[in-house]
């Protein structure tokens, strides 16, 4: 179970985080374990009622203030003062109390796994080796809108030919459902022998001027579905 804590910090200034716990006592037991003085908990609300982190945006901000020259604890600090989502503000004062701990950016990260995948924490604890973790925000950055420029190219790419699919499938369905079986009588008083193909279609007229009902019921049955 998630439990939300507000506390007052090692330095003294009040912060939000969020602890794993079975009971609320062992979630005060981990807020102590981290020199908070629990002032309220509550139940943190489920992960479907959360709001997304906007990961890319906070790596833009977040370099905007490094090259501003503001140091990485008050840049965090910085964003997560001026954020009004309850649930991201939650994730990024959980990075600043771990960051005035003592702790890296990446170990912060860690305690966040539903906001930074695997990959992007792997990225940061490369960049803080290399002590260029500007440098990595950049890559970063420029990546992830490159990925997203794609994705809206191929979301537009795949709306014509998806448009003609069901268009051609509506125009099929009444064929077949409609002018097909109003076509099979003249036909059959015409009495000539019709080539295979012409004859089923004849033949699927008739099935479905008989069970005109039964059909469209499974048809409606199968779009629900």
């Amino acid at each position: 179970m998630r439990y939300r804590v507000k506390a007052v910090g090692p330095d003294s200034a009040v912060v939000e985080a969020d602890f794993e716990a079975a009971t609320e006592a062992e979630a005060r037991a981990q807020a102590a374990a981290r020199g908070l003085a629990v002032l309220s908990l509550q139940r943190a609300a489920t992960a479907r009622g959360r709001s997304r982190f906007p990961l890319l945006l906070f790596n833009q901000e977040l370099l905007a203030l490094l090259r501003a020259g503001i140091p990485l604890a008050e840049a965090v600090t910085a964003l997560s003062e001026k954020e009004t989502r309850a649930p991201v503000r939650s994730v990024l004062s959980d990075i600043v109390a771990a960051l005035r701990e003592g702790q890296p950016l990446s170990r912060a990260l860690e305690r966040a796994p539903q906001a930074f995948p695997d990959l992007y924490v792997a990225m940061i604890r490369a960049a803080e080796r290399t002590s260029d973790l500007e440098r990595a925000l950049e890559r970063y950055v420029a990546y992830q809108q490159q990925v997203d420029t794609l994705r809206g190219k191929l979301v537009s790419a795949a709306i014509y030919p998806a448009l003609l699919v069901g268009v051609g499938g509506l125009v099929v369905m009444f064929l077949l459902g409609y002018v097909v079986p109003r076509f099979s009588h003249i036909y059959e008083d015409v009495g000539n022998e019709l080539p295979w193909l012409s004859q089923l279609l004849l033949d699927w007229g008739r099935l479905v001027e008989a069970h005109a009902g039964t059909l469209a019921l499974v048809v409606l049955l199968a779009g629900v579905g």
